[in-house]
């Protein structure tokens, strides 16, 4: 005799159904037992025998589960495989209860949860916390043979008890994601509900309890080839974090205590200028010491606040690079350097001692009085004058006025420091501590104290946290990510950032790459790009022309850290606004390019040799011909009104470091024996496009030789007027130019 149908299942069965007929195509592919994919979608599996073979070799195929590792992917097909995504897909699961159990104590991880967590949780005790844990089931890291749990084993042994009256029970699952990313169809919680059985109404009841449904996280590891689908990440923790004590004892300034611990719960980071050698710091000898703990009273001034602001905010856990990182072993340095843009992205807050110019100067200290005596509270100046006011009804009021004065958030310390700069832009939440505080956040910054207008700041970082989350939002597909070369993407987002990052100071010449390398990794993530010292492969020829504007004299690194095409073999500020257009034609080709990163295990920092080798027109020239070229190229233009030009004249002021060295480097002159080498010419007409000839504006490069043949980046051009360029595109005129 049948069973009676259960109305709940039938219902949400007949809503599968019509949603089936009215909404959805199914494609040609018609899966076997309603298991498979439904939407529109010209789904095809030709690889699907080939890779079950494959999980049968590799021991974790499930008969039972299949499908599901088969039919995932389909809620990600991207456009540029010809196939839209329908968010309305969804994947359906059939399968026999006593196969699933079955599958389950035989080791399959996706089968074992479903029994323990769906099957066997008829309370819902998920909701009390700790019994959440998958890890009753099993644990990621073992091999797919291994012993299972106490409680799975429990968990088959009702389910299996339960067969003994229903042997025949079977159930249809429909799957879907919960939270599309649709500008890039990634997901990462998938929502599995019940919409079909073989059983009673009881007997669901006995077996589900009130659970019909469940929400599975998703995460893929960077370098699988899930991680292109998948959103979520494990987030990195650090090795190691300060634990700091909550109570005080009273009457007692030093009872608050800091432990160097093991990676644990949400934690703060510190952002701040070291200011010289640290004098209290974590070494080989005195990593067990810190593990013992150690008064608060004992750390420079600024980590003491850090302490401080940390346990205010409720937080328990506190990271700072100087105390967590083993500063005299190299081995530990290695490690965790290139993890430290993760360790700022994936902490809960940080805290930037922005007027803190040493570890020794703190940043919570009382600062001058500048609020005005009669408005406390409200951070207004004490040099306001009044003026009636009166209101379009006659009412007479009163305004508060004084002279501008702008606040730029580049004058203080904090801001000429390199590191900084990735940590504040990855941090998801920066409290900043400066000559006023501000917040900042992928949505807003906000500060206490002063008017709140930021157009003069040239440390624009809110604003760039806010571009980096609207750059990945385009990065919508492949096709579209090629595209996204011009300054309106992420590719525009990093020109920017290199810009703002090549006026700040390292302590070490070989920190210049790893200091921005976390944000590298950022752009490579969103991008497929691959990262050479620096600059873009995809964009590669146009990046070459990044320049000094308007600074000729070059502050070259005493080392080798990257090579002379690259802006940071440089101390020089690099802008990449004199850029050719997009429509500008190539001149050049690239025929060669190899880099050698110091660690296989971090891209984004030290490079040991890089060589470029370009093909195009080369044009010999004189050394003071060059000269006036570079000379009429690099001279600053007056600003246009007196607004910009202040804006110009503050943010020299705040650039006064590095502005004194460039001033006291020896004039510049041009390499005896240097050459032109042009990459793009950009006609001046619609009409020169169409003809490939007339007048059109030609960017390049001015190289020097070198005794072994090969060649050194001395500057760029991009303003060399032409009144032909055809002769430029003639194969016969072209060079081999190995740079280096």
């Amino acid at each position: 005799m049948p069973s009676d149908p259960d109305p709940a299942f039938e219902e949400l069965l007949a809503i599968g159904r019509k949603l089936l007929l009215q909404k959805y195509k199914p494609g040609p592919y018609t899966p076997l037992d309603t298991n498979g994919a439904i939407g529109n979608y010209n789904v095809r599996f030709q690889k699907a025998d080939s890779a079950a073979e494959e999980l049968i070799g590799l021991g974790v195929h499930c008969s039972v589960c299949f499908s599901v590792s088969r039919d995932l992917a389909v809620f990600s097909r991207r456009r540029n495989q010809g196939q839209d995504r329908d968010p309305r897909a969804f994947i359906q699961w059939r399968f026999r209860l006593d196969a699933l159990a079955n599958a389950a104590m035989d080791g399959c991880h996706f089968c074992g949860f479903m029994a323990n967590r769906f099957f066997d949780d008829p309370g819902y005790t998920f909701f009390s916390g700790p019994s959440m844990s998958t890890q009753w089931v099993r644990c990621c890291g073992y091999s797919s043979k291994t012993e299972v749990s106490e409680s799975l084993i429990k968990s088959v042994a009702n389910i299996r008890k339960f067969l003994e009256e229903h042997s025949d029970a079977d159930f249809t699952l429909v799957a879907q994601p919960t939270d599309y990313r649709l500008y890039d169809l990634e997901y990462g919680k998938i929502h599995f509900w019940a919409i079909g059985t073989s059983l009673t109404p009881d007997a669901v009841k006995r077996i589900l309890g009130c659970r019909q449904r469940i929400v599975l996280e998703i995460y893929a590891l960077e370098n699988n080839p899930a991680a292109k689908f998948i959103k979520a990440r494990p987030e990195t923790l650090p090795l190691h974090l300060l634990k700091v004590s909550i109570k005080r004892e009273i009457g007692s300034k030093n009872a608050s205590r800091c432990i160097l611990c093991a990676r644990f719960g949400s934690y703060a980071t510190l952002s701040y200028c070291w200011g010289g050698p640290q004098k209290f710091c974590t070494t080989v000898n005195t990593l067990e010491e810190r593990k013992g703990g150690f008064n608060v009273s004992e750390l420079p001034k600024t980590l003491q606040d850090a302490v401080r602001v940390t346990e205010e905010i409720g937080l328990r856990f506190l990271w700072v690079d100087s105390i967590c990182i083993l500063q005299d072993s190299g081995v530990d340095k290695e490690r965790e350097i290139p993890k430290m843009a993760s360790y700022y992205k994936n902490s809960y807050v940080t805290i930037a001692a922005a007027s803190a110019k040493s570890c020794y100067d703190g940043f919570l200290q009382q600062k001058e009085d500048k609020e005005c005596p009669h408005h406390r509270g409200f951070g207004l100046a004490k040099d306001l004058l009044k003026l009636p006011f009166v209101t379009p009804d006659a009412e007479i009021g009163t305004v508060l006025f004084r002279e501008e004065t702008p606040y730029c958030l580049s004058w203080e310390p904090i801001a000429k420091r390199a590191w900084t700069l990735q940590e504040k832009l990855l941090s998801p939440r920066v409290l900043l501590y400066a000559d006023r505080l501000v917040w900042q956040c992928h949505s807003a910054q906000q500060g206490f104290g002063g008017f709140q207008d930021w157009s003069y700041d040239f440390d624009v970082v809110y604003h760039w946290k806010l571009e980096l989350r609207l750059a990945a939002d385009g990065m919508r597909s492949e096709a579209e990510r090629q595209n996204y070369e011009d300054g309106k993407g992420i590719y525009g987002f990093w020109y920017g950032a290199v810009g703002e990052f090549s006026w700040r100071e390292v302590t070490f010449p070989e920190d210049k790459l790893p200091a921005i390398g976390g944000l590298a990794a950022e752009v490579a993530a969103m991008t497929g790009d691959e990262y050479v010292a620096g600059l873009w492969k995809r964009t590669l020829l146009r990046e070459l022309l990044w320049s000094t504007y308007p600074h000729l004299p070059l502050l070259r690194s005493p080392s080798w850290r990257s090579p002379s095409w690259s802006w940071a073999s440089l101390d020089n500020p690099v802008t990449f606004e004199r850029l050719p257009p997009l429509d500008a034609v190539e001149l050049a080709s690239i025929t060669r390019c190899s880099t050698t990163p110091k660690s296989v295990d971090f891209l984004f920092g030290q490079f040991m040799d890089a060589e470029l080798e370009i093909c195009g027109p080369v044009m010999e020239a004189d050394a003071e011909t060059i000269s006036k070229l570079l000379e009429n190229e690099y001279r600053m233009q007056r600003p246009d009104d007196s607004v910009n030009y202040r804006r110009v004249m503050m943010h020299a002021s705040s650039r006064s470091f590095l502005s004194t060295r460039l001033s006291a480097a020896k004039g510049f002159e041009v390499p005896i024996n240097s050459v032109l080498l042009f990459l793009f010419a950009h006609p001046v007409s619609k009409e020169d496009h169409q003809d490939q000839d007339g007048p059109a504006v030609l960017s390049g490069l001015v190289l020097e030789p070198k005794s072994d043949g090969r060649y050194g980046r001395v500057h760029s051009f991009s303003q060399l007027s032409s009144v032909s360029w055809k002769s430029l595109r003639e194969p016969s005129g072209k060079r081999s130019m190995r740079i280096v």
